[in-house]
């Protein structure tokens, strides 16, 4: 049996579409609700603190990265290692031609697999026509250090509010038509 989807050609003809489209502004209705829904995340996130998580920036950079060099060794791949201390972020990359892992090294598939497991994010993309892995760790925890619950509802609120009124003027205008 052979099964097989195909959406390449449907996903060009909509980027042809999309590329076609004329570009516009957003209104600014759309600016205000885009500037409530930041609002409301830098709320969520002012309420919490980011410390240094000693046990994943070590698996990252005494774990990870050694066992993806590895890999890259064995497969003429290249790894870079960006470790933030401003940001407690993490970006450990492969580049290379093909990437095969299996029963040939199971121990390269295994880390391989930690690897994806423990990243935040992944992206996968060609890089001067090698294949370009990234892999994004967070390097911190959380830390609670303030409510701002009432903050958070006000704007959920406004939010909910601006949501409503678009919807009565979108009725509004299309009862014109």
């Amino acid at each position: 049996m052979h099964k097989e989807v195909d959406f390449i050609a449907k996903y060009n003809e909509e980027m042809k579409e999309l590329l076609a489209e004329p570009r516009t502004s957003p209104s600014k209705r759309e600016w205000q609700r885009f500037q409530l829904s930041m609002d409301l995340v830098d709320a969520q996130e002012s309420q919490y603190a980011r410390t240094k998580n000693e046990e994943r920036w070590n698996r990252l950079e005494q774990e990870f990265y050694p066992a993806l060099c590895e890999i890259a060794q064995t497969q003429g791949g290249r790894v870079e290692l960006n470790m933030e201390e401003d940001s407690l972020t993490g970006r450990l990359v492969y580049i290379g031609e093909g990437l095969v892992l299996g029963n040939a090294d199971p121990e390269g598939l295994a880390a391989f697999s930690r690897i994806v497991a423990a990243a935040e994010d992944i992206f996968v993309s060609t890089h001067d026509g090698y294949s370009k892995l990234q892999f994004i760790f967070c390097l911190y925890d959380k830390v609670f250090v303030e409510d701002h619950a009432e903050q958070i509802a006000e704007l959920k609120e406004k939010i909910r509010l601006h949501r409503m009124e678009t919807m009565r003027l979108y009725r509004i205008f299309s009862e014109e038509d």
